[in-house]
């Protein structure tokens, strides 16, 4: 049996979707997030507490603007960005 590909959709057909390159990042949102950090969380798997990314967020907010236009501009992510940490919570019973 021969599969029906008349259901399949052409992709010049498809309508533009919202891509990375459309979003605008600036050191003022950067610093905006990090202050919205919820410092009660544990580190990260890149070993940074919240506590102290919020605590030095107008010295990080430049760096991090440039690291992420950068990640936008090309379209990519750091590898590290995939991992998290995941901790089961034990419930009563």
């Amino acid at each position: 049996m021969r599969e029906d590909t008349d259901t399949i959709p052409i992709m010049n057909e498809r309508q533009k979707s919202v891509t990375l390159r459309d979003v605008i990042i600036n050191p003022g949102l950067v610093e905006n997030k990090l202050n919205m950090l919820n410092v009660s969380k544990s580190e990260g798997p890149d070993g940074f507490h919240s506590r102290v990314l919020k605590e030095l967020s107008s010295a990080l907010k430049v760096p991090l603007h440039i690291l992420l236009s950068k990640s936008i501009m090309e379209g990519t992510l750091p590898e590290a960005w995939n991992n998290g940490h995941i901790t089961p919570k034990h419930n009563k019973g």
